[in-house]
């Protein structure tokens, strides 16, 4: 029996399915019923199926061991979407016994109290250049062990463009939910949704872009 192609997604909660999210991105869904990337890109590309294993509030690190611990599944005639989150997140085995805690500026997953003001800072001090060239290296990495129909991308533009980051990012403005002036929340809206799954078909089909910034 031949293997249908699949489309593996890994990431944040940009990436989470909508019945996945939580908080204000969750109300957002119930009230608006909007698509996913995911659906639209099951429909124009050549697959089957899908596995999606963004979680919300993922750094990258716990992104990085998703692949890893996933790798030996995907074939080489699949389709790889990473969504690489804020690289201010990192984790730290030190708030959990045998838990990976993921920090960032505001946030700690899974909450923890009393949390010291060290980590607080070193949530700032990671906005830096060689945090930038560890997640570069990865994604080099990644380039020779995934498959050729590989995406990595990542929707903190501003971090792109700030560092320099060799790292796919939409030549355009995503919309926000906040926008829309009724729940306030910084996550893509549906209408951005169906914006960035013409560009990641736009780039699965066309190869990639010249310019990986913003316009």
């Amino acid at each position: 029996m031949e293997r249908y192609k699949r489309l593996w997604v890994f990431g944040d909660s940009f990436s989470t399915p909508w019945s996945q999210t939580k908080g204000q991105h969750k109300r957002y869904w119930v009230e608006k019923n909007p698509i996913h990337f995911e659906q639209i890109l099951l429909q124009k590309l050549d697959v089957g199926a899908s596995t999606n294993l963004a979680i919300t509030g993922l750094d990258n690190y716990s992104i990085l061991e998703s692949i890893g611990k996933n790798i030996q599944k995907i074939d080489e005639s699949d389709y790889v979407l990473i969504g690489w989150s804020d690289i201010t997140r990192y984790r730290t085995t030190r708030l959990n016994t045998n838990i990976w805690t993921t920090l960032t500026v505001n946030m700690v997953i899974p909450k923890t109290e009393p949390v010291s003001p060290i980590y607080q800072e070193e949530c700032f001090t990671r906005d830096s250049q060689i945090v930038v060239e560890e997640l570069e290296s990865w994604i080099y990495i990644l380039n020779r062990a995934l498959p050729k129909n590989t995406l990595q991308w990542t929707p903190f533009q501003d971090q792109v463009v700030h560092h320099k980051m060799d790292l796919f990012t939409p030549n355009f403005k995503l919309k926000r939910i906040f926008e829309e002036g009724e729940v306030e929340d910084n996550h893509m809206t549906g209408e951005a949704h169906k914006d960035i799954s013409k560009w990641m078909i736009d780039i699965f089909n066309n190869g990639n872009p010249t310019d990986k910034n913003l316009i």
